[in-house]
């Protein structure tokens, strides 16, 4: 396997509690730390070895797995609803994060982070952390200006979220290039899911669903509009990332296609009549 040299220099404390239970414990880094358990994404699953001696004078040496989240651990669930009366839009925006997403944004950069999911840490109504795992984050907000109504030459409307949802997969600020011949590994396992609900204060009527979708080895992608209602229409936009190695031509494939899929996620419109 590859092994980088932010790994061979990482250090951890195993700690054994009185009923028997033992937890992981990581140093801060120069840009974030870890709650108790909580391993860093760039060496979850590695093989590492624990010292084990007392005052000063080791004894023997023991190999240990380290833990490795899937998925369903590190999440970021969105849900925003809009509502428009007249001529006026109201926004409620809910986001809840888990696992490494937490991390990110519990960082020295945490302003930056939030940028990055298109949320302002100035403009939060409520912020709420979880110290246990999966280290819950949630957060919410009624200052939205990164959702996109326009209207059209024929007269419809239409629904972006373009400015709303991240640009690549794996932004190059999660992890640097680490791509080494035909051998890949991907940061963390990941899933997102983004719940837009646009209520009208009048009758609307999806005009065209284009409704997008593809699984393969490496992830999924769905892009679904629905008539809820006489005057509600809903988006639902899902990524899971399911394997983090992509060790061979096929998976980089998977990857690729999945890579071409969000990019044409990202242009998607939804259009309605109103």
């Amino acid at each position: 396997g590859i092994v980088s040299l932010s790994q061979l220099e990482t250090r951890f404390l195993i700690i054994e509690l009185e009923d028997g239970t033992q937890h992981f414990l990581f140093g801060p880094s120069e840009d974030r730390w870890y709650y108790l358990d909580e391993i860093p994404y760039y060496i979850e699953g590695n093989e590492a070895v624990a010292m084990l001696g007392k005052e000063g004078v080791l004894e023997k040496l023991l190999p240990v797995t380290l833990p490795k989240s899937v998925a369903t651990d590190n999440t970021n669930f969105v849900k925003l609803l809009v509502k428009k009366e007249g001529e006026k839009l109201s926004y409620r925006r809910d986001d809840h994060l888990s696992g490494h997403f937490s991390t990110l944004v519990r960082s020295n950069d945490q302003s930056y982070w939030l940028h990055k999911f298109a949320l302002e840490q100035d403009s939060l109504d409520y912020f709420s952390q979880e110290s246990f795992y999966p280290y819950n984050l949630d957060v919410s907000t009624s200052d939205v200006s990164n959702f996109i109504v326009t209207k059209n030459e024929t007269g419809t409307k239409s629904i972006s979220l373009k400015n709303m949802i991240p640009q690549n997969i794996f932004s190059d600020s999660e992890e640097e290039e680490n791509e080494l011949y035909n051998y890949v590994i991907l940061p963390f396992e990941k899933s997102i899911k983004y719940s837009v609900y646009y209520q009208s204060d009048v009758n609307v009527t999806l005009n065209e669903k284009n409704d997008v979708f593809l699984s393969n080895s490496v992830g999924e992608i769905s892009y679904k509009s629905t008539q809820v209602n006489e005057t509600i229409i809903s988006i639902s936009l899902t990524l899971i990332i399911k394997d983090r190695y992509l060790d061979g031509p096929e998976k980089l494939k998977a990857f690729e296609e999945l890579l071409m899929k969000w990019s044409e996620v990202r242009q998607t419109k939804t259009t309605f009549n109103e």
